[in-house]
């Protein structure tokens, strides 16, 4: 059971119950669900973004150009 404390959110919460025709708390389950997928489509739109990123910065440097182990390993494994 979760005790609000706060009469702002308190108040906000009933008005909202009040318009939309349904408890209070599925007023706030319906809040929290709405940003827990907010939430998953900013970390995807991120994560989006960043691919987005890498793929451009991949296009610059062909493949034959990237560091790979030999280019920093020396025979014994140590760095060069």
């Amino acid at each position: 059971m979760i005790q609000i404390d706060n009469p702002e959110a308190e108040q906000a919460i009933q008005q909202l119950a009040r318009h939309l025709g349904i408890e209070p708390a599925d007023v706030v389950a319906m809040a929290v669900q709405h940003e827990l997928e907010r939430l998953d489509q900013n970390r995807k739109a991120f994560l989006d973004e960043v691919s987005r990123a890498a793929d451009a910065v991949r296009s610059h440097f062909p493949l034959e150009q990237w560091l790979d182990t030999d280019s920093l390993y020396d025979e014994q494994g140590l760095p060069k």
